[in-house]
């Protein structure tokens, strides 16, 4: 019996090193798939072909088009890639003539962001920038309307990305100044001249999906504490509006504290970023009569 035994436990592990050589393998074989598919060298150089890319395509969708062209293997390791590089904002839209095979993924998004270079104009948006200053920048550049982005804005369909099932609809959201404010990602884009509003703005959106980390957050202590992913897009634009970045830890600190211990300042968050808002004619210092004006971005009231 003993010796019975100890073949089963020899046996068990004999299966047990077996299963371990296999995973050990495959992440080496994925691990190695993915080294020479971002470097280039997944596959050799072939056939030209022509790759489309409507106007108002997200990352995913470039992604797909290049896949089903054979000039990149996996869809998702190249969206994955340009999310890492921070490149969503500068793919062009058009026609593209490329190669299948032999392309780095550096090499590919410098062939679509530079489609259409010399009619494309470059705009930074700083932290904290509203969808109103985005909307005057893009005007002034000659990009679009402010008016068709402000409109596109609170009324256009996002629903093919995976967070904006958190935004509220607006029924549920009577007060809200734009849809999607504190969703359009702060950054240097290329836009290429004559955008509809629509494609402009997808490049902020895109570039905001890229970052955020739907998966994070569901593990995350806001989402512990009862915070829903909207709580905080809105807290992190307001601490973007209320610091220069040096101290966004500290008003983060206050905010939440304020929040979980209402009764220190009576329920009030008491910030002067979401007052101008209501105040949309204000120039100037912030008054304490400012502070007194009743608007539903006043957070003395």
């Amino acid at each position: 019996m003993a010796q019975q035994g100890k073949k089963k436990k020899g046996g068990a592990a004999k299966v047990i090193l077996a299963v371990l050589l296999v995973v050990i393998l495959t992440a080496g074989g994925m691990a190695l798939f993915a080294y020479r598919e971002i470097n280039g060298n997944g596959l050799k150089s072939g056939t030209e072909v022509t790759v489309s890319i409507p106007q108002g395509s997200g990352v995913a969708a470039i992604a797909n088009r290049l896949k089903d062209a054979g000039v990149i293997r996996s869809a998702y390791l190249f969206r994955w890639y340009v999310g890492q590089k921070g490149a969503a904002g500068k793919l062009q839209y058009g026609d593209f003539t490329l190669q299948t095979g032999g392309y780095s993924y550096d090499g590919l998004i410098a062939a679509l962001s530079a489609y259409a270079q010399a009619d494309s104009v470059r705009l930074t948006f700083p932290e904290g920038t509203t969808a109103i200053a985005i909307a005057k920048k893009m005007e002034d550049a000659g990009l679009c309307s402010a008016e068709d982005f402000l409109a596109e804005a609170n009324t256009g369909d996002f629903s093919s990305y995976r967070f904006w099932q958190y935004v509220p609809d607006d029924k549920d959201a009577p007060d809200r100044f734009l849809k999607c404010e504190g969703y359009l990602f702060p950054d240097t884009y290329e836009f290429y001249k004559n955008h509809n509003a629509k494609n402009a703005l997808g490049k902020l959106i895109d570039a905001f999906a890229d970052r955020i980390d739907e998966d994070a957050f569901a593990s995350s202590k806001a989402k512990s504490m009862g915070y829903s992913m909207k709580d905080v897009v809105i807290i992190a634009s307001l601490i973007e509006k209320e610091t220069d970045g040096t101290d966004q830890r500290d008003i983060a600190s206050v905010i939440y504290n304020r929040l979980q211990k209402p009764g220190e300042t009576a329920g009030l968050l008491q910030i002067d970023a979401s007052l101008l808002y209501g105040l949309p004619d204000h120039t100037g210092a912030i008054t304490n009569a400012d502070k007194a004006v009743d608007t539903p971005y006043n957070l003395y009231l």
